[in-house]
């Protein structure tokens, strides 16, 4: 355990260093965001300006327009963390970082789970922890808002360790664009789950409970077999 956290530790510091990519991340997640709700905007406008026409429609209205809300942040969110995994152990391959690690270090899936969460903590957190705020502004309810950050936040964890494990498969191919074909499919489903627990009118309620569990879940199951597959990749291509 002492090892991981010097790995980790590391990992933060190197990454902390990167500011200017730091900022692309962020930039990349509000472009999107910006983008996204430019082109739907039409749409979500007229979902919170049918809620005057009647009392009738004022649920489905609210939640049409928190799920079209929704969906801009989903897929700013995965592009963000796409793009932050695009090239994940490329530069440790190139100047031989992984070669050492595997002779020197007796468990290699030490290192790779702490630069996994490296990653994470420092180019998914900060934009997860903007996520609220971003909502708040796009007119969505508190209670939604929290509901749909704590969501995210495991299903982040998740989407990034499969990003982490498709982008290490660029070591050999040396293409960005394999990570975006390989996850996806992967990724899908993890979306549809944490959607799932947002669409009804139960907020918080069984829906949302049951999504929770479902990607607690799942987030010890990508850790260890994520973690397990990525390293066996390293230790083929660097034989």
């Amino acid at each position: 355990m002492a090892v991981f956290f010097i790995f980790l530790k590391q990992e933060l510091f190197y990454n902390s260093k990167n500011s200017a990519r730091f900022l692309q991340n962020i930039l990349f997640f509000l472009i999107c965001c910006t983008i996204f709700f430019i082109l739907l905007q039409n749409q979500i406008g007229g979902q919170i300006g049918g809620q005057t026409q009647g009392q009738l429609q004022v649920p489905s209205s609210l939640e049409q327009s928190q799920f079209l809300t929704s969906i801009i942040i989903w897929f700013s969110l995965l592009f963000s963390i796409l793009f932050a995994n695009s090239d994940f152990l490329n530069e440790d391959y190139r100047d031989g970082t992984l070669e050492q690690m595997i002779i020197f270090c007796e468990n290699l899936e030490v290192f790779i789970i702490a630069k996994i969460i490296a990653t994470w903590i420092i180019f998914s957190l900060p934009i997860l922890l903007m996520i609220f705020p971003v909502m708040l502004l796009m007119g969505l309810n508190s209670e939604f808002a929290k509901d749909f950050f704590i969501l995210a936040f495991f299903a982040s964890i998740i989407i990034n360790f499969i990003c982490a494990f498709c982008g290490s498969l660029n070591i050999a191919a040396n293409k960005a664009p394999m990570i975006t074909i390989l996850a996806l499919p992967l990724i899908i489903p993890v979306l549809l789950i944490a959607c799932s627990g947002l669409i009804g009118k139960d907020l918080g309620g069984s829906d949302f409970y049951y999504s929770l569990k479902i990607l607690s879940g799942i987030v010890i199951f990508s850790v260890i077999i994520t973690t397990f597959a990525t390293t066996k990749i390293v230790k083929i291509l660097c034989e």
